[in-house]
């Protein structure tokens, strides 16, 4: 059954599984991200983690754009993620504070308190999910393993 969490400090996960997005309508593509996530958790001993933002970004962003429409609504969000079989979900309120956090505070102050262990072994990256990963998140990864590459 699915957990849900309006304040990530509140969760305390043993060895977490974690995804980050907006999951707007839960599309084929988000359901192979939560299938691979909800795959892993056990492997690791632990529970698969889905962080996502509420409200839409663009709506905070951009508040005189009024073209954005959304696919679902949270509690619509809410019950597809809990049909794929997901143990926990995070909703951060998205606010513009939330988006000048740089991406290593991020991981430092949010991910770090799901109760991940950055000394934990990381998972194997399937060489598809390595290959259209940008720098970015080859530097997040760093950050959180202290490896400096994948092999």
């Amino acid at each position: 059954m699915l957990r849900v969490f309006n304040d990530i400090s509140q969760v305390r996960v043993q060895n977490p599984v974690v995804t980050i997005g907006i999951f707007d309508g839960v599309h084929l593509g988000h359901v192979e991200i939560l299938r691979r996530i909800r795959k892993l958790a056990p492997a690791y001993k632990g529970e698969s983690v889905v962080i996502t933002l509420w409200p839409h970004p663009r709506f905070v962003l951009q508040p005189d754009n009024t073209e954005l429409k959304l696919l679902t609504s949270l509690d619509e969000k809410i019950r597809l993620i809990e049909n794929q079989g997901i143990d926990n979900l995070v909703i951060l309120r998205f606010t513009t504070k939330l988006a000048n956090i740089p991406y290593d505070q991020f991981v430092r102050d949010y991910l770090n308190t799901t109760g991940w262990d950055k000394n934990s072994p990381p998972p194997e990256l399937p060489a598809d999910i390595v290959a259209k990963t940008s720098a970015k998140y080859l530097e997040i990864y760093r950050l959180l393993t202290g490896k400096n590459d994948l092999a």
